[in-house]
């Protein structure tokens, strides 16, 4: 969809024609459900935390003011639902995967290539990286996952949080020192090579 089409959505929505709205949630889906499967790989999941994004956003859609920070708006909204639907309690699944893949490929008699030993330092890697993004400073951490996780330019990050580029360098900055510290200490404290 051209600019120009999000454009005309967007302010027959804003002056709250739902037809407009629906329309415009429809074109956003693909990116927005995209950006959530990169934070689980449960599509029931992603759906969800699609859908509880779409509601977000359409409480934020009278202060976008043109179609490029609509999409940006869009999939920040998403970041951020997927974010807080994997700290909850009852979610903690989402980053670790699914699971139920294990237990049906077993179940199948179609074993999974990788052993339970190698599952095991997966899990317990995913949780170091878990816990260091965690210990981050939440600008920091924003920053970190878009840059390292999602492969966004400095550019692209600071145009997606609406700050100036400088101020994404000094954060991703500040956070690759404050990670390197702590894969540092781990290391030392656990007598382990991290790569």
């Amino acid at each position: 969809m051209k600019n120009t089409d999000y454009e005309a959505l967007l302010k027959e929505a804003q002056n709250g024609n739902q037809e407009a709205l629906a329309q415009l949630i429809a074109a956003l889906y693909p990116r927005m459900f995209e950006t959530a499967g990169m934070y689980t790989d449960n599509e029931n999941d992603a759906q969800d935390i699609v859908q509880d994004a779409a509601l977000r956003f359409t409480g934020r859609l009278e202060k976008i003011e043109d179609p490029e920070q609509m999409v940006n708006t869009a999939v920040q909204i998403v970041k951020n639902t997927a974010a807080e639907f994997a700290h909850s309690p009852r979610n903690k699944e989402v980053l670790m995967g699914d699971d139920e893949e294990l237990s049906s490929s077993a179940e199948s008699g179609n074993p999974s290539k990788e052993t339970p030993e190698s599952i095991v330092m997966e899990e317990a890697a995913r949780d170091i990286v878990e816990g260091i993004l965690t210990a981050l400073p939440e600008e920091q951490r924003a920053v970190a996952v878009m840059y390292f996780y999602e492969g966004m330019s400095v550019k692209e990050i600071a145009d997606a949080l609406h700050i100036d580029a400088a101020t994404v360098a000094g954060r991703l900055n500040t956070a690759k020192k404050n990670i390197k510290a702590f894969v540092e200490a781990i290391q030392k404290r656990d007598d382990i090579k991290l790569y």
